[in-house]
């Protein structure tokens, strides 16, 4: 059984499911969730796995000289912290590894969504390129109310 969660909506007006499966941040997720299910039941797809993160741009260190009474150590900060990317899916298709979001027309302009899609991208494309083919690809599944599309890579 389905159930929302009581809270208050989001930005965009998007309630949480929680369910036997696990909490969804929306109905577009859970309703992509339960067709990848069945497309892993009949074999199209292996692995299904959610929430999966991945870092996009690596933590910023320095390295630190401090002196102390007896020695002098050397130790790493860290400046700044890594950025993460965390998908809604990711499964295997025909060989390749398949990162997936399920977004709204609304959720998928977000200015920060842009910029982490842009580098997740990019982070694929440079897997691609040093394995020499098509190993990880990106899919941003839109639910658009009763119509959706599918944007492939």
């Amino acid at each position: 059984m389905t159930r929302y969660v009581r809270q208050s909506r989001n930005k965009f007006g998007a309630r949480k499911i929680r369910n036997a499966w696990g909490e969804f941040d929306s109905n577009a997720e859970w309703v992509r969730y339960v067709e990848l299910l069945d497309m892993q039941r009949k074999g199209v797809i292996s692995n299904l796995q959610r929430q999966v993160r991945y870092e996009i741009i690596p933590a910023i260190t320095y390295e630190k000289t401090i002196v102390l009474k007896t020695k002098t150590k050397v130790v790493e900060r860290v400046d700044e912290k890594p950025a993460h990317y965390t998908c809604d899916f990711q499964y295997q298709q025909d060989g390749v590894l398949v990162i997936e979001d399920a977004k709204t027309d609304a959720t998928r302009k977000e200015k920060d969504y842009v910029l982490r899609r842009k580098l997740i991208k990019h982070l694929i494309r440079e897997q691609n390129e040093v394995a020499g083919r098509e190993v990880m690809r990106f899919n941003e599944w839109v639910s658009t109310g009763r119509t959706k599309k599918n944007n492939g890579k």
